[in-house]
């Protein structure tokens, strides 16, 4: 009565080592060119962005330290004049910047020429209109300078040494061109000499100013100037940024060397905590969208490269265009012109990678609409590429539960083969206990009268005979060992598969959570 089936599959597994292969090819190209698309968007656009931050914190700092150097030769000097020039330190910074907002030249560079005129003890600001004469001399010594093209502190010297010693200072003016006639250097060394020293200072700097007075400010005006005054009035800015948040800088250092234990010990519980939990959600949430992406890379991988253009173009314009600026700001006229050049070409391509977006979307839409037509239809092309496809499909979307669907549907499709050939299992319910007494004749034998036996030949059935007998055993009516071959194609072999395979992978996405199909 028990049989044993045995089923040989014959069919050729070349399709199913070609589909093994493919998806390995296919997963290594995905990695690939999202690394390649990752590093193309996050290295253009994060240069752009790192390069400004860079841009502007070392100028903050160039103008900080600079800052802070001649502020302290400044608070030096008037220290050690006894402060005779009748000046603060705030109002020579104070008149620095008021001629640079007007001329654009460094106001670190013209406090550099105040700081030489203070040390000029006779030149000071007295009471009483048009007598401050350091005023005067500061805007001098910048009118001096562009004139001339010479450096501040060679100015200051020669506009300093007139205004301390009048009688003999002149010469030093005379050898840069300053002409002064034979009455001019009499008056003036009458007027030192009898003690009116401020009106000999106030007679110099009238023909200075009559020479080479809004020379500077003329400059100023024009384009040069403007960009000048915009470059230096930025960096201005920035080195305020900075002088503003070192006290909160040298704070937040003073707080973490003092608390140090307390903090570690925060940082620690809010990694444990918040942090490496939050990270782990994330990566899981990355490895789910990059399942997804690569299952159905080969229909928007087109549409990824195609924004990745994008972003290149948009990030080319930007670029460009912080370089045009920063390129007049440094006066670099070469550099904003190449950078326009390059602001050019980044709309241009900007526009051909739209097109080229606006193309591989309809291109991936129109293959959407296709594989969804042959889906409905049933249409494959052979059963060894539809067989190849299915289990690359199935790999991509349930590698958690694999080998376990795998295994599932061979089962099922052996217990398929079994019903086909109407081969009967025995199968014994006892669900309602089985009676005492009873008696098995699988192997045959002789029966009595009124007894209990099971038998049947379409499973089990309890035989109660009304008088002895015997019953013949399977073996000898010709039973025994039955082997069944079963030649399977591809395409066979495909339909017993697939849909088992399919049920238990949505078996295991509703164990594990995880879609089983894109």
């Amino acid at each position: 009565m028990a049989r044993r089936l045995e089923v040989e599959i014959i069919g050729d597994a070349r399709s199913l080592n070609r589909a093994l292969n493919s998806s390995q090819s296919t997963t290594r190209g995905f990695a690939k060119n999202l690394g390649n698309l990752g590093k193309t968007a996050v290295g253009v656009a994060g240069a752009a962005g790192i390069g400004a931050l860079i841009f502007s914190l070392k100028t903050g700092v160039d103008e900080y330290q600079q800052n802070q150097k001649e502020a302290a030769i400044l608070n030096a000097v008037l220290k050690s004049t006894g402060h005779a020039a009748n000046v603060t330190a705030k109002h020579v910074t104070d008149l620095s910047e008021s001629l640079m907002k007007k001329t654009g030249i460094d106001d670190e560079a013209i406090q550099t020429g105040q700081n030489l005129l203070l040390t000029f003890t006779n030149i000071r600001n007295e009471a009483g209109k048009g007598n401050q004469i350091f005023d005067e001399a500061t805007k001098t010594i910048t009118d001096l300078s562009v004139a001339l093209g010479q450096d501040f502190k060679q100015s200051a010297m020669q506009v300093g040494k007139a205004l301390q010693d009048p009688t003999r200072g002149l010469t030093a003016l005379r050898r840069v061109g300053v002409a002064f006639t034979e009455d001019q250097m009499k008056l003036i060394k009458h007027l030192d000499a009898s003690g009116h020293k401020l009106e000999a200072q106030k007679m110099i700097l009238r023909e200075l100013n009559k020479e080479f007075g809004g020379a500077a400010e003329a400059v100023g005006k024009t384009l040069p100037g403007q960009l000048a005054i915009a470059r230096e009035s930025f960096n201005n800015f920035a080195g305020d940024l900075v002088a503003k948040s070192i006290p909160y800088i040298e704070r937040f250092i003073s707080f973490i060397r003092d608390n140090w234990p307390k903090v570690s010990a925060t940082i620690k519980q809010n990694w444990e905590q918040t942090i490496r939990p939050a990270l782990a959600a994330m990566s899981a949430f990355v490895i789910q969208v990059v399942s997804t992406i690569k299952s159905h890379w080969n229909t928007i991988g087109p549409v990824v490269r195609a924004i990745a253009g994008v972003i290149r173009a948009q990030v080319q314009i930007i670029t460009a265009a912080l370089r045009i600026v920063t390129s007049l700001l440094r006066g670099d006229w070469q550099g904003a012109w190449n950078a326009a050049k390059s602001y050019v070409s980044g709309f241009v391509n900007y526009v051909r990678a739209e097109l080229a977006l606006l193309k591989s979307i309809v291109t991936a839409a129109l293959r959407g609409a296709l594989a969804a037509l042959k889906a409905l239809g049933g249409l494959f092309l052979s059963g060894g590429k539809a067989l190849g496809l299915a289990i690359i499909h199935g790999m991509v979307s349930a590698l958690s539960g694999l080998a376990s669907a795998i295994k599932s549907a061979i089962e099922s499709a052996i217990r398929s083969a079994v019903s086909s050939v109407h081969i009967p299992t025995p199968h014994i319910s006892t669900s309602h206990g089985i009676p005492t007494g009873i008696h098995f004749k699988a192997a045959g034998g002789p029966v009595g009268a009124g007894k209990p036996y099971i038998v049947g030949e379409k499973g089990p059935e309890m035989f109660v005979p009304g008088s002895s007998g015997s019953i013949v055993p399977n073996r000898r009516l010709g039973g025994g060992l039955m082997q069944v071959n079963l030649q399977v194609d591809s395409k066979t072999l495909a339909s017993i598969l697939i849909d088992p395979l399919r049920q238990e992978a949505r078996i295991v996405s509703q164990r594990t959570g995880r879609p089983a199909f894109g």
